[in-house]
């Protein structure tokens, strides 16, 4: 009986051990060099320590994928790596950005990778991280599915906040922007393409063609506002049956 408690407690020490010193590279934000070398030393004194960086930061393996049309959905959320933002630090507001675009994975083949990153701009730590990836042979056709669950976990944080644990302190977090480059604003946005009659992001004037090019006219015309953008107001401007 002695032998399985002494069992026992080893296990749970050497649980202990490695949990302490997974915080302490969390805390630190060790670079993945310290998380090799550092272990290595440790090791031969406490040689139950684990060999490989992943297993000591409990590096995940598996995230769970979703079916969207024809593509695969990830979904990695945004408040666990603002929780990692706010290990060091007592900010009581974060600003952060969104980034939506797409890129082609492979010369020879129409498979397109469309990542939702954010970024926290007022923090020490400024580098995006990963919200959402989105692969399909083609750009995203379903806006609504596609962005459906930044949309909600963004919502969630931006109305209720955060609480940052380690100094028991509430954190109001703030969009900034959303940045996109023309083909991604076009398909969230549910746009024709900016080179179109009816492109124009600002106001409702309809562009001519002249000499073979595409020209606005310099006159004053309505301007696109958000309310006229919801209702659809300038009808040729959009595609699609919703925007998001």
């Amino acid at each position: 009986m002695n032998e399985g408690v002494n069992k026992d407690l080893a296990m749970i020490t050497e649980s202990s051990k490695s949990d302490d010193l997974r915080k302490a590279f969390l805390q630190l934000g060790a670079p993945l060099s310290w998380q090799s070398v550092i272990p290595d030393v440790v090791r031969t004194y406490h040689p139950e320590i684990p060999k490989g960086p992943r297993t000591t930061v409990d590096t995940p393996r598996l995230r769970r994928q979703k079916c969207i049309v024809d593509g695969v959905y990830i979904h990695f959320g945004l408040k666990l790596d603002l929780h990692r933002q706010l290990r060091s630090s007592v900010l009581t507001t974060v600003v952060i950005q969104l980034n939506i675009d797409g890129c082609s994975l492979f010369k020879r083949s129409n498979t397109q990778l469309w990542p939702v990153l954010g970024r926290c701009v007022n923090v020490h730590s400024q580098e995006p991280f990963i919200i959402d990836i989105f692969c399909e042979p083609t750009k995203p056709s379903d806006v609504s599915a596609y962005l459906c669950y930044t949309v909600d976990d963004s919502t969630g944080s931006l109305t209720n906040g955060l609480l940052n644990t380690n100094y028991s302190v509430p954190v109001i977090i703030k969009l900034s922007c959303v940045i996109c480059g023309a083909p991604a604003r076009e398909s969230v946005k549910q746009t024709i393409i900016n080179a179109g009659y009816h492109g124009c992001d600002e106001c409702v004037q309809v562009g001519n063609g002249i000499h073979n090019k595409l020209v606005f006219s310099p006159q004053a015309a309505s301007p696109l506002c958000d309310s006229g953008f919801h209702r659809r107001m300038d009808r040729n401007h959009h595609v699609g049956d919703q925007s998001t």
